[in-house]
């Protein structure tokens, strides 16, 4: 009895191994031109950008983002003075230039003359 449970076993392991490693349907070439044109095809008149995040926000401030999801938004809703290079990790100014003092202690931030908040009005320092 107990070799045929051990028996029952095996076989039924070496089923679900090879139809784990047995290949799918596949798709055939038609199928795939007709999905990739269904989705590189643009919306007409819409104004929504939908983005996928895997996390929950903590924070909509942005002084206070330390998670992979509020930190995905708040790149995404406020520019930043300053980025970082991706490969050397070196800053990049994000809306112009920037200078620092000799004794290193005054930080002076050159502006674009278009840059723009996000309703539109025109950044200035008055």
């Amino acid at each position: 009895m107990q070799r045929l449970r051990l028996l029952a076993l095996l076989t039924l392991l070496s089923l679900l191994a090879l139809t784990a490693c047995a290949p799918g349907a596949g798709v055939t070439d038609a199928d795939a031109d007709a999905g990739s044109a269904d989705t590189a095809a643009p919306v007409e008149g819409s104004d929504t950008m939908v983005i996928r995040n895997m996390g929950n926000l903590t924070s909509w401030n942005p002084a206070l983002t330390s998670d992979g999801a509020s930190i995905q938004a708040r790149d995404l809703l406020w520019p930043s003075l300053v980025n970082t290079d991706n490969t050397s990790g070196a800053p990049v100014p994000g809306l112009q230039t920037w200078k620092v003092s000799d004794d290193s202690l005054t930080y002076t931030f050159h502006i674009r003359d278009d840059a723009v908040w996000s309703d539109g009005t025109p950044i200035s320092s008055a």
